[in-house]
Protein backbone atom coordinates (compact mmCIF):
# COMPACT_ATOMS: atom_id res chain seq x y z
CA UNK A 1 0.00 0.00 0.00
CA UNK A 2 3.27 2.53 0.90
CA UNK A 3 3.88 2.34 -2.71
CA UNK A 4 0.81 2.47 -4.10
CA UNK A 5 0.61 5.49 -2.44
CA UNK A 6 3.77 6.98 -3.19
CA UNK A 7 3.29 5.87 -6.95
CA UNK A 8 -0.22 7.96 -6.92
CA UNK A 9 1.67 11.00 -5.45
CA UNK A 10 4.17 10.95 -7.68
CA UNK A 11 2.86 9.93 -11.48
CA UNK A 12 -0.81 11.56 -10.87
CA UNK A 13 -1.97 14.76 -10.05
CA UNK A 14 -3.74 13.11 -6.63
CA UNK A 15 -1.67 16.10 -5.33
CA UNK A 16 -1.80 19.31 -7.55
CA UNK A 17 -0.57 22.42 -6.98
CA UNK A 18 -2.00 25.61 -9.33
CA UNK A 19 -2.00 28.99 -9.53
CA UNK A 20 -5.40 31.20 -9.36
CA UNK A 21 -5.99 34.78 -10.41
CA UNK A 22 -9.27 35.27 -8.02
CA UNK A 23 -11.07 38.15 -9.67
CA UNK A 24 -13.63 39.38 -7.56
CA UNK A 25 -16.80 41.76 -7.71
CA UNK A 26 -16.43 44.52 -5.34
CA UNK A 27 -19.21 46.90 -5.35
CA UNK A 28 -19.82 46.43 -8.92
CA UNK A 29 -16.03 46.95 -9.50
CA UNK A 30 -13.89 43.58 -10.87
CA UNK A 31 -10.32 43.35 -8.37
CA UNK A 32 -7.71 40.70 -7.98
CA UNK A 33 -7.34 39.61 -4.73
CA UNK A 34 -5.90 37.24 -2.49
CA UNK A 35 -7.71 34.82 -0.20
CA UNK A 36 -7.08 37.03 2.94
CA UNK A 37 -8.71 40.41 1.08
CA UNK A 38 -11.40 37.64 -0.24
CA UNK A 39 -12.26 36.75 3.47
CA UNK A 40 -12.26 40.73 4.42
CA UNK A 41 -14.31 41.43 1.33
CA UNK A 42 -17.09 38.89 2.22
CA UNK A 43 -17.48 39.81 5.67
CA UNK A 44 -18.01 43.14 4.27
CA UNK A 45 -20.67 41.88 2.17
CA UNK A 46 -21.99 40.22 4.96
CA UNK A 47 -22.06 42.77 7.43
CA UNK A 48 -24.33 44.61 4.51
CA UNK A 49 -26.42 41.92 4.44
CA UNK A 50 -27.04 41.11 7.66
CA UNK A 51 -27.56 44.42 8.44
CA UNK A 52 -30.34 45.27 5.74
CA UNK A 53 -31.98 42.17 6.96
CA UNK A 54 -31.51 43.69 10.43
CA UNK A 55 -33.29 46.80 9.66
CA UNK A 56 -36.43 45.32 7.50
CA UNK A 57 -37.04 43.40 10.92
CA UNK A 58 -36.57 46.70 12.53
CA UNK A 59 -39.24 48.47 10.50
CA UNK A 60 -41.65 46.03 11.02
CA UNK A 61 -41.18 45.64 14.60
CA UNK A 62 -41.34 49.71 15.35
CA UNK A 63 -44.87 49.28 12.76
CA UNK A 64 -46.04 46.81 14.73
CA UNK A 65 -45.16 48.51 17.75
CA UNK A 66 -47.10 51.35 16.58
CA UNK A 67 -50.31 49.77 16.07
CA UNK A 68 -49.92 48.21 19.70
CA UNK A 69 -49.15 51.45 21.29
CA UNK A 70 -52.55 52.62 19.82
CA UNK A 71 -54.49 49.79 21.51
CA UNK A 72 -53.10 50.90 24.41
CA UNK A 73 -54.79 54.09 24.16
CA UNK A 74 -58.39 52.70 24.46
CA UNK A 75 -57.24 49.76 27.26
CA UNK A 76 -58.99 52.28 29.81
CA UNK A 77 -62.26 52.93 27.98
CA UNK A 78 -63.04 50.67 25.63
CA UNK A 79 -66.88 51.12 26.61
CA UNK A 80 -66.44 54.33 24.78
CA UNK A 81 -64.79 52.91 21.54
CA UNK A 82 -67.39 50.81 21.24
CA UNK A 83 -69.85 53.47 21.49
CA UNK A 84 -68.31 55.57 19.08
CA UNK A 85 -68.37 52.75 16.03
CA UNK A 86 -71.86 51.88 17.11
CA UNK A 87 -73.20 55.42 17.19
CA UNK A 88 -71.22 56.72 14.28
CA UNK A 89 -73.63 56.95 10.94
CA UNK A 90 -71.25 56.98 7.97
CA UNK A 91 -68.60 54.09 7.74
CA UNK A 92 -65.94 56.79 6.32
CA UNK A 93 -66.59 58.68 9.92
CA UNK A 94 -65.20 55.76 12.20
CA UNK A 95 -61.69 56.33 11.89
CA UNK A 96 -61.56 60.26 11.84
CA UNK A 97 -63.74 59.64 15.31
CA UNK A 98 -61.61 57.46 17.03
CA UNK A 99 -58.58 59.43 16.00
CA UNK A 100 -60.30 62.46 17.79
CA UNK A 101 -61.63 60.64 20.32
CA UNK A 102 -58.12 58.93 21.72
CA UNK A 103 -55.34 61.02 19.98
CA UNK A 104 -54.49 58.21 17.58
CA UNK A 105 -52.63 58.22 14.24
CA UNK A 106 -54.82 56.80 11.16
CA UNK A 107 -52.73 53.17 11.17
CA UNK A 108 -53.52 53.03 14.53
CA UNK A 109 -57.27 54.03 14.16
CA UNK A 110 -57.14 51.30 11.28
CA UNK A 111 -56.47 48.75 13.46
CA UNK A 112 -58.26 49.06 16.48
CA UNK A 113 -61.43 49.41 14.22
CA UNK A 114 -60.87 46.12 12.41
CA UNK A 115 -60.52 44.32 15.90
CA UNK A 116 -63.16 41.42 16.36
CA UNK A 117 -65.63 42.58 19.01
CA UNK A 118 -64.99 39.51 20.73
CA UNK A 119 -61.34 40.66 21.38
CA UNK A 120 -62.64 43.85 22.90
CA UNK A 121 -61.77 42.99 26.23
CA UNK A 122 -59.47 43.81 28.89
CA UNK A 123 -57.53 39.97 28.64
CA UNK A 124 -57.11 40.64 25.22
CA UNK A 125 -55.41 43.65 25.19
CA UNK A 126 -53.60 43.12 28.55
CA UNK A 127 -51.40 40.38 26.09
CA UNK A 128 -51.06 42.71 23.62
CA UNK A 129 -49.11 45.28 26.10
CA UNK A 130 -46.76 42.68 27.14
CA UNK A 131 -46.26 41.82 23.36
CA UNK A 132 -45.29 45.67 23.35
CA UNK A 133 -42.71 45.23 26.06
CA UNK A 134 -41.20 42.06 24.05
CA UNK A 135 -40.95 44.49 20.85
CA UNK A 136 -39.80 47.11 22.82
CA UNK A 137 -36.69 44.49 23.80
CA UNK A 138 -36.01 43.08 20.71
CA UNK A 139 -36.24 46.87 19.06
CA UNK A 140 -33.51 48.06 21.55
CA UNK A 141 -31.42 44.97 21.20
CA UNK A 142 -31.24 45.43 16.60
CA UNK A 143 -30.68 49.38 17.31
CA UNK A 144 -27.75 48.05 19.39
CA UNK A 145 -26.17 45.72 17.25
CA UNK A 146 -26.67 48.47 14.60
CA UNK A 147 -24.46 50.72 16.35
CA UNK A 148 -21.69 47.93 17.35
CA UNK A 149 -19.26 46.47 14.82
CA UNK A 150 -18.48 43.36 16.98
CA UNK A 151 -22.17 42.55 17.80
CA UNK A 152 -22.80 42.72 13.95
CA UNK A 153 -20.29 40.62 13.20
CA UNK A 154 -21.23 37.99 16.72
CA UNK A 155 -24.26 37.91 14.68
CA UNK A 156 -22.41 36.73 11.06
CA UNK A 157 -20.60 33.88 13.34
CA UNK A 158 -23.68 32.80 15.05
CA UNK A 159 -25.02 32.38 11.51
CA UNK A 160 -22.17 30.33 10.44
CA UNK A 161 -22.46 28.10 13.64
CA UNK A 162 -25.89 27.36 13.12
CA UNK A 163 -25.87 26.39 9.32
CA UNK A 164 -22.70 24.26 10.51
CA UNK A 165 -24.00 22.82 13.04
CA UNK A 166 -27.65 21.93 10.62
CA UNK A 167 -25.60 20.91 7.31
CA UNK A 168 -21.95 19.86 8.26
CA UNK A 169 -21.14 16.30 6.80
CA UNK A 170 -17.86 14.16 8.09
CA UNK A 171 -15.00 14.17 5.91
CA UNK A 172 -15.13 11.20 3.54
CA UNK A 173 -11.55 12.01 3.68
CA UNK A 174 -8.67 12.12 5.82
CA UNK A 175 -5.81 15.64 5.34
CA UNK A 176 -2.16 14.51 6.53
CA UNK A 177 0.99 17.01 6.85
CA UNK A 178 3.50 17.06 4.19
CA UNK A 179 6.36 15.59 6.80
CA UNK A 180 3.85 12.67 6.46
CA UNK A 181 4.04 11.97 2.83
CA UNK A 182 7.44 9.98 1.83
CA UNK A 183 9.66 11.20 -0.95
CA UNK A 184 8.62 8.77 -3.71
CA UNK A 185 11.56 7.08 -5.39
CA UNK A 186 11.08 6.91 -8.82
CA UNK A 187 13.04 3.65 -9.88
CA UNK A 188 10.42 1.22 -8.47
CA UNK A 189 7.80 2.36 -10.57
CA UNK A 190 9.74 1.45 -13.92
CA UNK A 191 12.92 0.11 -15.17
CA UNK A 192 15.65 2.31 -15.10
CA UNK A 193 18.70 2.42 -17.97
CA UNK A 194 21.03 4.64 -19.82
CA UNK A 195 19.46 5.66 -23.39
CA UNK A 196 20.41 8.03 -25.55
CA UNK A 197 16.99 10.45 -26.83
CA UNK A 198 16.97 11.94 -30.51
CA UNK A 199 14.41 14.64 -31.86
CA UNK A 200 14.38 15.09 -35.91
CA UNK A 201 13.17 18.25 -37.59
CA UNK A 202 10.01 16.30 -38.92
CA UNK A 203 8.75 15.62 -35.38
CA UNK A 204 10.06 12.22 -35.24
CA UNK A 205 11.55 10.93 -31.63
CA UNK A 206 13.35 7.87 -30.78
CA UNK A 207 14.50 6.38 -27.51
CA UNK A 208 17.77 4.19 -28.27
CA UNK A 209 19.27 1.68 -25.93
CA UNK A 210 23.39 2.18 -25.70
CA UNK A 211 23.78 -0.97 -26.83
CA UNK A 212 21.84 0.37 -29.68
CA UNK A 213 23.71 3.44 -29.87
CA UNK A 214 26.67 1.14 -30.00
CA UNK A 215 26.13 -1.39 -32.36
CA UNK A 216 24.95 0.63 -34.85
CA UNK A 217 26.79 2.71 -37.53
CA UNK A 218 24.16 4.94 -38.79
CA UNK A 219 20.73 6.21 -37.29
CA UNK A 220 18.02 6.01 -39.74
CA UNK A 221 15.91 9.58 -40.77
CA UNK A 222 13.18 10.29 -43.05
CA UNK A 223 14.31 11.36 -46.52
CA UNK A 224 15.47 14.96 -46.11
CA UNK A 225 15.24 14.90 -42.41
CA UNK A 226 18.03 16.15 -39.95
CA UNK A 227 18.38 15.94 -35.43
CA UNK A 228 17.80 18.81 -33.99
CA UNK A 229 17.80 17.20 -30.43
CA UNK A 230 20.09 14.04 -29.26
CA UNK A 231 21.28 13.68 -25.23
CA UNK A 232 22.25 10.84 -23.44
CA UNK A 233 20.35 9.94 -20.39
CA UNK A 234 18.92 7.55 -18.61
CA UNK A 235 14.78 6.59 -18.41
CA UNK A 236 13.84 8.50 -15.33
CA UNK A 237 13.41 11.96 -15.99
CA UNK A 238 10.38 13.72 -18.14
CA UNK A 239 10.76 15.12 -21.46
CA UNK A 240 9.50 18.37 -22.70
CA UNK A 241 8.21 18.87 -26.21
CA UNK A 242 7.89 22.95 -27.71
CA UNK A 243 5.67 23.87 -30.74
CA UNK A 244 4.84 26.59 -33.08
CA UNK A 245 2.15 26.55 -31.44
CA UNK A 246 3.68 28.17 -27.96
CA UNK A 247 3.04 25.29 -26.65
CA UNK A 248 4.60 22.53 -24.28
CA UNK A 249 3.95 18.92 -23.97
CA UNK A 250 4.97 16.85 -21.39
CA UNK A 251 5.63 13.15 -21.00
CA UNK A 252 7.90 10.76 -19.15
CA UNK A 253 10.66 9.50 -20.98
CA UNK A 254 9.34 5.75 -20.08
CA UNK A 255 6.04 6.49 -21.74
CA UNK A 256 8.28 5.71 -24.95
CA UNK A 257 8.99 2.67 -25.95
CA UNK A 258 12.71 1.67 -26.83
CA UNK A 259 13.63 1.82 -30.87
CA UNK A 260 16.32 0.38 -33.08
CA UNK A 261 18.47 3.04 -34.78
CA UNK A 262 17.04 0.88 -38.03
CA UNK A 263 13.57 2.46 -37.06
CA UNK A 264 11.84 5.94 -37.48
CA UNK A 265 10.58 6.21 -34.01
CA UNK A 266 7.37 7.64 -32.67
CA UNK A 267 5.54 10.65 -34.61
CA UNK A 268 5.31 12.89 -31.22
CA UNK A 269 2.59 14.71 -32.52
CA UNK A 270 0.06 11.73 -33.57
CA UNK A 271 1.91 10.12 -30.25
CA UNK A 272 1.07 13.11 -27.49
CA UNK A 273 -2.36 14.27 -29.46
CA UNK A 274 -1.53 17.86 -30.50
CA UNK A 275 -3.54 19.69 -32.62
CA UNK A 276 -3.93 20.08 -36.10
CA UNK A 277 -1.09 21.92 -38.10
CA UNK A 278 1.15 21.56 -34.81
CA UNK A 279 5.10 20.82 -35.58
CA UNK A 280 7.43 20.69 -32.86
CA UNK A 281 10.68 22.96 -33.31
CA UNK A 282 12.56 21.49 -29.84
CA UNK A 283 12.55 19.15 -26.68
CA UNK A 284 14.83 19.01 -23.60
CA UNK A 285 14.75 16.12 -20.64
CA UNK A 286 14.54 17.57 -17.66
CA UNK A 287 14.79 15.76 -13.60
CA UNK A 288 13.36 19.07 -12.06
CA UNK A 289 12.65 22.60 -13.27
CA UNK A 290 15.88 24.74 -12.48
CA UNK A 291 15.00 28.63 -12.26
CA UNK A 292 18.51 29.42 -13.38
CA UNK A 293 18.54 27.63 -16.34
CA UNK A 294 16.60 29.40 -19.65
CA UNK A 295 14.61 28.78 -22.49
CA UNK A 296 16.00 30.55 -25.86
CA UNK A 297 13.29 30.97 -27.91
CA UNK A 298 13.90 32.06 -31.79
CA UNK A 299 11.12 33.89 -34.10
CA UNK A 300 10.28 33.73 -38.01
CA UNK A 301 10.54 37.70 -37.56
CA UNK A 302 13.75 37.84 -35.94
CA UNK A 303 13.72 38.60 -32.36
CA UNK A 304 14.60 36.17 -29.31
CA UNK A 305 13.80 36.47 -26.29
CA UNK A 306 15.29 34.17 -23.00
CA UNK A 307 12.66 32.71 -20.34
CA UNK A 308 13.63 30.94 -16.91
CA UNK A 309 12.38 27.64 -16.58
CA UNK A 310 10.87 28.34 -13.57
CA UNK A 311 8.09 30.06 -15.51
CA UNK A 312 6.97 26.55 -16.24
CA UNK A 313 6.78 25.10 -12.83
CA UNK A 314 3.84 22.75 -13.70
CA UNK A 315 2.78 19.31 -13.86
CA UNK A 316 -0.06 19.38 -16.55
CA UNK A 317 0.81 17.41 -19.41
CA UNK A 318 0.31 20.75 -21.75
CA UNK A 319 1.17 24.13 -21.44
CA UNK A 320 -0.52 26.99 -23.47
CA UNK A 321 0.95 30.40 -23.90
CA UNK A 322 4.68 28.87 -23.32
CA UNK A 323 5.93 32.07 -25.01
CA UNK A 324 4.85 34.61 -27.32
CA UNK A 325 2.75 33.98 -30.45
CA UNK A 326 2.98 37.01 -32.24
CA UNK A 327 4.98 35.51 -34.96
CA UNK A 328 5.82 31.88 -35.70
CA UNK A 329 8.59 29.92 -33.64
CA UNK A 330 11.06 28.88 -35.26
CA UNK A 331 13.14 27.27 -32.30
CA UNK A 332 13.02 26.18 -28.55
CA UNK A 333 16.75 26.16 -27.33
CA UNK A 334 17.67 24.92 -23.87
CA UNK A 335 20.23 27.29 -22.02
CA UNK A 336 21.88 25.26 -19.10
CA UNK A 337 24.88 26.08 -16.90
CA UNK A 338 26.60 27.96 -19.67
CA UNK A 339 25.80 29.95 -22.50
CA UNK A 340 25.52 28.47 -26.31
CA UNK A 341 25.99 29.77 -29.47
CA UNK A 342 23.08 29.80 -31.96
CA UNK A 343 23.36 30.42 -35.56
CA UNK A 344 20.52 32.11 -37.29
CA UNK A 345 19.65 31.76 -41.05
CA UNK A 346 17.35 34.13 -42.81
CA UNK A 347 15.41 33.90 -46.37
CA UNK A 348 18.38 36.18 -47.87
CA UNK A 349 20.70 33.53 -46.96
CA UNK A 350 22.40 35.52 -44.80
CA UNK A 351 23.15 34.16 -40.53
CA UNK A 352 24.79 35.71 -37.41
CA UNK A 353 26.39 33.71 -34.85
CA UNK A 354 25.45 34.81 -31.13
CA UNK A 355 26.16 33.50 -27.80
CA UNK A 356 22.67 32.96 -25.95
CA UNK A 357 23.07 35.02 -22.90
CA UNK A 358 23.51 38.29 -25.40
CA UNK A 359 19.07 37.96 -25.41
CA UNK A 360 17.94 39.42 -22.78
CA UNK A 361 15.93 37.72 -19.99
CA UNK A 362 11.93 38.72 -19.81
CA UNK A 363 9.79 37.70 -16.62
CA UNK A 364 6.47 37.27 -18.73
CA UNK A 365 6.71 34.20 -20.79
CA UNK A 366 4.08 35.91 -23.57
CA UNK A 367 7.30 38.54 -23.91
CA UNK A 368 7.58 39.23 -27.83
CA UNK A 369 11.41 39.44 -26.88
CA UNK A 370 14.05 41.36 -28.70
CA UNK A 371 15.15 42.02 -32.85
CA UNK A 372 18.52 39.57 -32.81
CA UNK A 373 18.76 40.23 -36.36
CA UNK A 374 17.50 43.27 -38.29
CA UNK A 375 15.80 42.29 -41.57
CA UNK A 376 14.89 43.39 -44.66
CA UNK A 377 10.58 43.58 -45.70
CA UNK A 378 9.34 40.57 -46.95
CA UNK A 379 12.18 38.54 -45.29
CA UNK A 380 12.41 35.66 -42.52
CA UNK A 381 13.98 33.15 -40.16
CA UNK A 382 14.05 30.11 -41.49
CA UNK A 383 15.83 28.34 -39.69
CA UNK A 384 18.92 27.93 -36.72
CA UNK A 385 21.65 25.42 -35.38
CA UNK A 386 23.17 25.01 -32.09
CA UNK A 387 24.53 21.36 -31.74
CA UNK A 388 26.02 21.67 -35.38
CA UNK A 389 27.96 25.03 -34.95
CA UNK A 390 31.13 23.45 -34.49
CA UNK A 391 30.29 22.32 -37.83
CA UNK A 392 30.48 25.36 -39.49
CA UNK A 393 34.53 26.67 -41.05
CA UNK A 394 36.08 28.76 -38.85
CA UNK A 395 36.16 31.78 -41.43
CA UNK A 396 32.45 31.56 -41.21
CA UNK A 397 32.30 31.40 -37.75
CA UNK A 398 34.31 34.86 -37.36
CA UNK A 399 32.09 36.18 -40.31
CA UNK A 400 29.47 35.74 -38.64
CA UNK A 401 29.61 35.78 -34.85
CA UNK A 402 27.95 39.72 -33.57
CA UNK A 403 28.77 40.55 -30.09
CA UNK A 404 25.84 43.09 -30.52
CA UNK A 405 21.67 42.34 -31.19
CA UNK A 406 20.13 43.82 -33.93
CA UNK A 407 22.95 43.27 -36.92
CA UNK A 408 21.81 42.81 -40.46
CA UNK A 409 23.89 39.50 -40.30
CA UNK A 410 26.50 38.31 -43.28
CA UNK A 411 26.09 36.87 -46.69
CA UNK A 412 26.86 32.94 -46.32
CA UNK A 413 28.33 31.79 -49.30
CA UNK A 414 29.00 28.91 -48.60
CA UNK A 415 27.94 26.11 -45.86
CA UNK A 416 29.82 22.78 -44.73
CA UNK A 417 26.28 21.28 -44.08
CA UNK A 418 22.43 21.66 -44.99
CA UNK A 419 20.43 23.07 -42.55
Amino acid sequence: PEIAIQKLFAATELENNFDCNFNILVNGTPKQLGVRDIILEWIEFRKTCVSRSLRFDLGKKRDRLHLLQGLVLILFDIDKAIRIIRKTEKDEDIIPNLMAAFNLSKLQAEYVADIKLRNLNREYISSKVTEIQELEKSIAEIEEILKDELKLKAVIISTLQRIKKSYAQERKTTLIEKEEVVAPTKDIFFENYNCRLILTKAGYFKKLSQQSVRASDEIKLKEGDVIIYQEDTDNRGDILFFTDKAQIYRAKVADFELSKASQMGDYVPMKLGMDDEEHVVGCKMIYDLNPEHYMIYVFENGKGVRISMGAYNSKRKKISGACSSDSPLIGAIYEGDKPKDIFIRTSQDKGVLIKSDKIPTKSTRTASGTVIIKLPKKNAVVDFVTERVDELSEDLKKKCRKYDLGSMGSSLSQLSFDF
